[in-house]
């Protein structure tokens, strides 16, 4: 698949979606629901992908294993921009994949714990859908997030698994101030990722119209050519405008205001990721101005005696994730901005999941060793 190829909205890709307002059994593959929480309503929107090739039956249960894909700020679960790593998720998982997206009714900017009460109401959902096993993936504000609902699946239901948590340029791991973060997401977003995209994008365009020149020479088939060209030049401007549009479709003082509620919460280095037991991989970009991996990852946390790798991972264990013992960090260089998670989705998919496993079977190879 052409990976600039599926920046199409809900509607494009003939998605049923529920009207405004409108609730849907949590049980549905395609919904919304209201739940209360300790700082008032919060609205959970979800959409299901299942694995490519595997056949759906009429009336079959809700899976119980599950990715759950919490995203940014701005990104929708029922729209296109999220589709392709929802989809690529569930396809090297092999089980559903739900994007799940929440708001709370009222903005109160200020509220420090705006995304628990968002990651309450999620937790709320997971528990109505019967879900026993998830693998939790979090970018961005949705990382911080994840955190959250992380603690409260871990320390609330010991019958819920959670296989990994994979966090993506998240949020929640180390203090910043809560304005500029607002302000780095609108810039690096809204203008340093899609600025890099397009770059790019000039490139694919390229070779695609390289290979129809051959194309061309060869079979002198110039409808198939100019057809095959229109499209892939439309593929990849379809991506970033829908990227873009997501993240400012709404008015620009709606999106502000989102911003700076969720980014108070953010701001913070999170308290609960100290207790969470849970193998974690984490994927950040060394380009990512919103989040910063030498913020994460500080010069002076090297450990004699260890490689590169190890010392990142010794570093997020010691300021962040005290009790988890298995813990990957992976750098994303050649695109690393904070949007990488959206224009090389099958990339993080599969390096991230395979990670997870690894670090998983790791862990309960060592805890057979130590018996």
């Amino acid at each position: 698949m052409n990976e600039f190829a599926h920046g199409l909205s809900e509607a494009e890709m003939g998605v049923p979606t529920p009207e405004a307002g409108q609730e849907s059994d949590a049980r549905a593959a395609v919904g919304r629901k209201e739940f209360d929480t300790e700082g008032g309503k919060v609205a959970v929107e979800w959409k299901t992908f299942t694995p490519e090739g595997v056949p759906q039956i009429e009336g079959q249960e809700p899976p119980d294993r599950v990715v759950l894909f919490l995203p940014g700020v701005g990104i929708e679960a029922q729209s296109g921009t999220a589709a392709g790593l929802s989809q690529h998720l569930a396809n090297y998982e092999q089980v559903p994949a739900i994007v799940m997206t929440s708001r709370k009714e009222e903005v109160n900017v200020g509220e420090q714990d705006d995304l628990l009460h968002q990651a309450e109401a999620i937790r709320q959902l997971v528990v109505e859908k019967g879900i026993t096993e998830l693998t939790l993936v979090g970018n961005s504000l949705g990382g911080a997030k994840s955190i959250d609902l992380a603690y409260l699946i871990q320390t609330q239901h010991p019958n819920i698994t959670i296989k990994g948590m994979i966090l993506l340029g998240s949020a929640g791991l180390y203090e910043q101030d809560s304005t500029q973060i607002a302000q780095k997401l609108v810039k690096e977003s809204g203008w340093e990722t899609t600025k890099t995209v397009t770059k790019e994008l000039a490139g694919e365009v390229k070779r695609v119209l390289l290979t129809d020149i051959q194309k061309l020479v060869s079979r002198w088939d110039v409808k198939e050519v100019l057809q095959s060209s229109a499209k892939a030049i439309r593929s990849g401007v379809n991506v970033v405008e829908a990227y873009r549009k997501e993240l400012f479709g709404s008015s620009l003082k709606q999106f502000a205001e989102r911003i700076q509620q969720e980014a108070v919460s953010a701001a913070r280095l999170n308290e609960r990721a100290k207790v969470l037991k849970m193998p974690i991989v984490l994927v950040q970009g060394t380009k990512d101005t919103v989040f910063e991996v030498d913020q994460i990852i500080p010069a002076e946390s090297k450990v004699r005696g260890m490689d590169a790798q190890q010392q990142r991972s010794e570093a997020v264990r010691q300021n962040v994730f005290l009790e988890s013992e298995n813990i990957i960090v992976l750098l994303a260089e050649k695109f690393g901005h904070h949007g990488v998670p959206y224009f090389r989705d099958e990339q993080i998919a599969k390096v991230a999941l395979y990670m997870q496993e690894r670090e998983r079977r790791r862990k309960g190879s060592n805890a057979t060793d130590n018996n």
